[in-house]
Order: structure tokens, then sequence, then C-alpha cells
């Protein structure tokens, strides 16, 4: 019966979703030891709502390439757990408004 649990674990940390979420907290600890967030933060202070899209592209495009990586694979990552987590809202059922 152990086995069968050891099964049933494995196949639970190695599924699709789970692998997705390993990739996504691994670009979140790179993110953070490649980047100064309270810098980040600061700096967001400093322009408000209008600004948020060019400050985010200025510095996306400003950035090393291994913090460009790191978003490009955990914005891709997010999109495809989202597309994963709405494939599994079944079809025929309303959402309670």
């Amino acid at each position: 019966m152990a086995a069968v649990l050891m099964i049933h674990a494995a196949r639970a940390l190695i599924s699709a979703a789970a692998i997705k979420l390993y990739i996504l907290a691994a670009c979140i600890v790179a993110l953070a030891s490649l980047t100064s967030i309270s810098q980040v933060l600061v700096n967001l202070g400093h322009i408000g709502p209008v600004g948020y899209a060019t400050f985010f592209f200025v510095a996306f495009v400003k950035t090393g390439l291994l913090v460009r990586l790191a978003v490009i694979v955990g914005v891709a990552t997010v999109l495809s757990l989202l597309v994963e987590i709405v494939g599994r809202i079944p079809k025929n059922r309303v959402l309670a408004v």
C-alpha cells in the first residue's frame, strides 16, 4: 500500500501543473536575487499609476539578459497556468455571479 501512495505522490510532484509552479518559483527567486525589489517599489511610488506601463517597459529594456529571460519565462508560465485553470472549468456549468 505504501508503494501505491508513493506512486500517487510522485505523480502529483511531477505533474504538468507542479512543474510549471516549480518554474514560476525559480523565476521569482531569480528576479528577487537579480533585482533590487525595494528600489523598484520606491521608483514605482514616484511615477503614479498612469506611468506603470512605460516604467515596466523601460525597466525591461534596460535590464540584463538574465532578468529579461526570467521575466519572459515567468510570464509564459503564468499564462500557461491560466490556460490550464480555465481549461479545467466545466463548459456546461454557469458560474455564480
